[in-house]
């Protein structure tokens, strides 16, 4: 799926129930924008295979990201912005795989809170995935339940806060 140059996509929940592999991209100023009058905006992953959001986004709103054991991985290769009003966070949860691979940094300005699964850092040329506060478990779950990997150099931003929970880990695997 290709979002045309000039062209701004308001999303609500998005849900990929594709077993096969899922690319969304844009050409040019093409924008994928998460906005809801009520409640989080979603990205839900209910099928296989390895998705990827290569499309710049930006939030209007808070960000749920659900990715189940069996889903499959969901790549996000561009980077996460937000409106100038207000600092959007982004939680994550569902035992699955998430990772941010770019050469874009994320500069929304809330917190990205692991809940379940994997978050696995890997931007590239120092762009940093997470540039305020990072927090990993709630203090609920199974040991390690909740886990970040940061697999490449400069993935969290200089002025980043990380909270690790009795739930949760952070590995540097670089």
């Amino acid at each position: 799926i290709t979002i045309p140059t000039g062209v701004t996509i308001l999303v609500a929940s998005l849900i990929i129930t594709e077993g096969q592999s899922v690319t969304i991209q844009a050409a040019g100023t093409g924008l994928l924008v998460f906005q809801t009058p009520i409640g989080h905006a979603t990205i839900s992953v209910a099928g296989g295979g390895a998705h990827r959001i290569a499309a710049p986004i930006r939030l209007d709103d808070h960000l749920d990201i659900i990715a189940p054991v069996q889903s499959g991985n969901l790549t996000f290769g561009n980077g996460i912005s937000q409106n100038l009003v207000t600092p959007w966070n982004i939680t994550m949860g569902g035992g699955g795989i998430v990772r941010f691979n770019s050469a874009v940094a994320n500069t929304f300005a809330g917190s990205f809170t692991v809940l379940a699964g994997e978050l696995r850092l890997s931007n590239t040329g120092g762009a940093a995935a997470v540039s305020n506060l990072l927090v990993i478990g709630n203090n609920s779950g199974d040991a390690e339940e909740a886990r970040v990997r940061i697999l490449s150099n400069n993935n969290l931003a200089d002025t980043v806060d990380v909270t690790v929970l009795s739930d949760g880990a952070l590995s540097l695997i670089i």
